[in-house]
């Protein structure tokens, strides 16, 4: 038999639900609701966007079919809930499970793929006796987000205002010695930092000034979430 077995929990209808997984990982789409087959709803079927086939049986499993482009990638579980393994963005997008004829949806899941990869650009410097100043960037590939930040003896403010977003945040402070981006969405969070001794030495010649050296010693954290710029909490940490 194609099915493996595994206990399920109550029926929870067939409202659609969202589901967020991390890009590579395994996802579970099950079925709680009852697969009653009829003489005119013969055959089960997952589908994606209501309209690729994924995997089909009827009652009896004499005419189960896991359609090509999903050889390897599922598994098919007690009651036809399915396991689609190792996902990637092109696997985003609505999966239904169906009973053949009258529509009768027993399972509806809107799938979204995350990543978190983040990218740390300092696009300049300037350093006097009186101050350091750094801009910096923070920006995701493959999700297109990105702000800019202007950093004045360590105090951090977005530059052109907050990015609108419900599903993730985007940060950018200075802690430990270096300037930090760190991305984060419902299933991963990512970093990338540089280190503020080696911005200064390539970008200016007061690597070693007084202002540069006390810009190391705070961190102000900036969050932008959703739909607009929070303020959190003002950590001071001595370091010299």
């Amino acid at each position: 038999s194609i099915l493996n077995h595994r206990s399920s929990s109550c029926d929870e209808g067939s409202v659609t639900k969202s589901k967020f997984v991390k890009q590579g990982a395994d996802v579970d789409l099950d079925v709680k609701k009852p697969v009653v087959f009829t003489p005119d709803r013969d055959l089960f079927f997952w589908r994606v966007n209501r309209s690729l086939d994924i995997f089909r049986s009827d009652k009896n499993q004499k005419r189960t079919k896991i359609y090509p482009n999903y050889h390897g990638r599922v598994v098919v579980l007690e009651n036809f809930s399915l396991v689609l393994k190792n996902v990637q963005e092109p696997d985003a997008g609505l999966y239904t499970a169906v009973l053949s004829g009258a529509e009768n949806k027993l399972a509806e899941y809107q799938l979204h793929i995350q990543v978190s990869p983040v990218k740390l650009e300092v696009v300049s410097l300037f350093a006097d006796s009186d101050s350091c100043n750094l801009t910096v960037t923070c920006r995701t590939d493959q999700t297109h987000l990105n702000a800019t930040f202007e950093c004045r003896h360590a105090n951090c403010t977005p530059d052109g205002g907050g990015l609108s977003n419900a599903d993730w945040s985007l940060m950018a402070f200075v802690f430990n010695f270096s300037i930090v981006c760190q991305h984060s969405n419902q299933v991963s969070e990512t970093q990338e930092a540089m280190a503020v001794r080696q911005v200064c030495q390539q970008h200016g010649e007061y690597a070693n000034s007084q202002s540069c050296q006390s810009f190391l010693r705070s961190s102000l954290w900036l969050c932008i979430w959703g739909g607009g710029l929070l303020s959190l909490t003002l950590l001071m940490f001595l370091f010299l």
